[in-house]
This record gives C-alpha cells, sequence and structure tokens, in this order.
C-alpha cells in the first residue's frame, strides 16, 4: 500500500523499498537506543543504592572509631591528669623530705628511738647490741640520733616514698595506654 503510493508520486519501487528500509533501520536504532537507555537507568539506580548503602556503613563505621578514639583521648587525658597530679605529690614530698633532712643535720629538729630501761654509760658498753624487743613506748626512755644519722634514715624514706609515687604514675599511665590499645 506504501509501494502504491509512492508510485503515484513518481517514486521507483525500489526507493520505496530503501525509504521503508531507512525508517525499519532508524525504528529499530531508536528502540535499540531506548533498551540501552531503560538499561543504564536501572543499572545507575541500583549502583546508586549500593553506593548509598556503602556511603551509610562507612559513616556508621566512621562514627564508631570515632567514639573508640574519643573514650581513648579522655582515658588518656585522665591517665595524663593521674600522673600530673602524682608528679605534683612527689615535688612536694622531695621538697619536705629536703627541709626535713636540712633539719635533722643541721639540728634544728631531732629525731629520737625507744631505748629499753635507763642508759648509764657503763650499761650502753653492754647492749649496744641488744635489741629493743618488748619496749612499751609509753614507759621507755628515748635517745635522739646523730643528726647525719637522723639525715640519712628520714633521705631513705623520702626515696621509698618517691619510688611508690613514680611507681603508682607508671601504673596509671600503663593502665591509660592498655585500656587505649584495647579499644581499639
Amino acid at each position: 500500500m506504501i509501494a502504491a503510493l509512492l508510485l503515484r508520486f513518481g517514486i521507483p519501487r525500489w526507493a520505496a523499498i530503501a525509504v521503508l528500509c531507512a525508517i525499519s533501520a532508524g525504528a529499530a536504532l531508536a528502540y535499540r537506543a531506548h533498551l540501552i537507555d531503560t538499561g543504564i537507568a536501572i543499572e545507575s539506580a541500583r549502583r546508586d543504592k549500593i553506593d548509598t548503602e556503602r556511603d551509610r556503613q562507612a559513616k556508621a563505621e566512621l562514627a564508631e572509631a570515632n567514639a573508640r578514639v574519643r573514650n581513648a583521648q579522655a582515658e588518656l587525658d585522665g591517665a595524663i591528669a593521674t600522673v600530673a597530679k602524682l608528679q605534683t605529690e612527689l615535688t612536694h614530698e622531695q621538697a619536705n623530705s629536703a627541709a626535713l633532712q636540712s633539719d635533722l643535720a643541721a639540728g634544728r629538729r631531732r629525731l629520737s628511738v625507744a631505748i629499753t630501761g635507763s642508759c648509764r654509760p657503763a650499761q650502753a658498753e653492754q647492749a649496744a647490741g641488744a635489741a629493743a624487743a618488748g619496749v612499751d613506748p609509753g614507759t621507755a626512755a628515748t635517745a635522739d640520733l646523730d643528726p647525719a644519722a637522723a639525715a640519712s634514715l628520714a633521705g631513705l624514706t623520702a626515696e621509698g616514698d618517691s619510688a611508690i609515687v613514680r611507681l603508682n604514675a607508671c601504673i596509671a599511665a600503663y593502665d591509660a595506654v592498655k585500656t587505649a590499645s584495647d579499644a581499639q
């Protein structure tokens, strides 16, 4: 029918067939392009959905990691504060100890120890190595230590106290680092 119409207009049959083939090919190409565009749109939507889910998951993981870092930082800050407090205590105790040692060495203060019974020069030589077991502090006599010995004893106790404070600071720092490490 289209060929008959084309013949009325003076178009040869072969040209009409060629035109119809070209129109059919154009329609097929247009339909193919439509199918490709539809497939691309579907695939694009699917990939967008996957990307959105991955972004949501990555943000959730990042938020969780940031929370762990904040907790670890808070624990480290607490440990740093504890260490700083212990360092301040150590400095204070060292100053007190140095003042006590200085006072003892200069004789401004005295350090006394309990002795058994009253000490007479004759007895002192005999009882030089005797132990002070069973001495009642309320009734026992006391003797002042030599200032240098008293200062040395005060220094020993200060070193022990200082070592304990440093050890506590080390333990606090270790605990904070371990806790932060375990959180990660």
